[in-house]
């Protein structure tokens, strides 16, 4: 099934099937399971059952695709996709291939699910994103899929490298290569989103998240959360609140859209939303996990990719964005881009 929707900001879209979110247009910042993301259009995101999409600030359009359970079942691969290590299972669709471009862009009804997944397979591994060979990757979601199937027990590496055959060493060693990170951390991350899913998503107490999730003791478990999260597990679920309307990420998105042009500072956006430097700043870290600088820079880069792409000049655009030289400009482009705007 697909259909097509513009998120609204702050709002908690769960997911109850395979989905795949295909990011026609737009740029911002979305959150999923707690982890923010910077993307811009022209993107595929793969999420499971039980997990959420929230756009926190920006504006996208979206095309959602949902599989069913016997397709995704019915190719091992699919993991690749739906079961994320580490970082979101995403595919950049830059080089916009035909295929995509009618099974996703045309909403048209079919019976295409089982060879959309199988391509979007195919192309995450040709991204390559850990640099692994083919056996590698497997074995490192073998790894994920024997910590997610044993959440509740205590964690040892020396039964994870049993179970797959495998010395405990070459297991460590290929785990921080290419995920930067130990077996221990990886199940450490696994229980925590987990118990974070609880914390936010349920009334468990504090104590019946502790237990069902294999700790022994509830006291253990509130340092165990408050020293992965820098967060009690009360003050986490108020700060996520996904119920509130909160809307300090809806208000900072407009300030930013109509002043992005003009060299303002923080002092200007704080005394908008009338708060103090300190506190706009800790929001905004809370909210988005950002600076206002880096939040103005990257629609200044989305403006002036536009109206270089629309024919404007460079000085032009230059201008038009605040820059009172061109090269001061120049070189901000190429420092955000790689490149200069000359060889946009």
């Amino acid at each position: 099934m697909k259909k097509e929707f513009k998120p609204q900001i702050n709002k908690l879209y769960v997911f109850d099937r395979h989905s795949l979110l295909f990011i026609r247009s737009g740029s911002g910042i979305f959150e999923v399971d707690f982890k923010r993301y910077d993307f811009d259009g022209n993107k595929m995101v793969f999420l499971s059952p039980g997990q959420y999409f929230r756009l926190l600030s920006g504006d996208f359009s979206v095309v959602q695709y949902e599989f069913a359970a016997a397709t995704v079942a019915g190719d091992r691969r699919s993991r690749f996709l739906f079961r994320h290590l580490i970082s979101l299972g995403h595919i950049n669709l830059d080089c916009k291939k035909p295929f995509y471009l009618r099974q996703l862009i045309r909403l048209e009804p079919d019976q295409k699910g089982t060879d959309l997944l199988k391509h979007a397979i195919q192309d995450w591994i040709l991204l390559n994103p850990f640099r692994a060979t083919q056996e590698e990757v497997d074995l490192l979601f073998n790894v994920e899929e024997i910590i997610d199937k044993n959440l509740t027990e205590p964690f040892a590496l020396a039964d994870v490298s049993s179970q797959l055959k495998e010395r405990p060493w070459r297991l460590q060693k290929l785990i921080k290569e290419k995920l930067q990170i130990t077996v221990a951390a990886m199940a450490h991350k696994r229980r925590l989103l987990e118990a974070e899913r609880k914390i936010a998503f349920t009334d468990l107490s504090v104590k019946e998240v502790a237990y069902g999730l294999g700790f022994r003791d509830s006291d253990y478990f509130f340092k165990f959360f408050k020293q992965h999260t820098n967060q009690t597990p009360s003050s986490f679920k108020d700060r996520f609140n996904f119920g509130s309307n909160d809307s300090f990420t809806k208000d900072i998105s407009q300030l930013i859209e109509t002043n992005f042009r003009r060299p303002l500072k923080m002092a200007f956006y704080a005394s908008e939303l009338a708060m103090s430097e300190k506190t706009f700043s800790r929001r905004l870290h809370e909210k988005l996990g950002t600076s206002l600088i880096d939040l103005l820079h990257k629609r200044r880069l989305k403006e002036a990719r536009l109206l270089i792409s629309n024919g404007v000049s460079i000085a032009d655009t230059a201008f038009e964005l605040g820059f009172k030289e061109i090269s001061h400009f120049s070189l901000f482009y190429k420092k955000h881009t790689g490149a200069p705007p000359s060889q946009h």
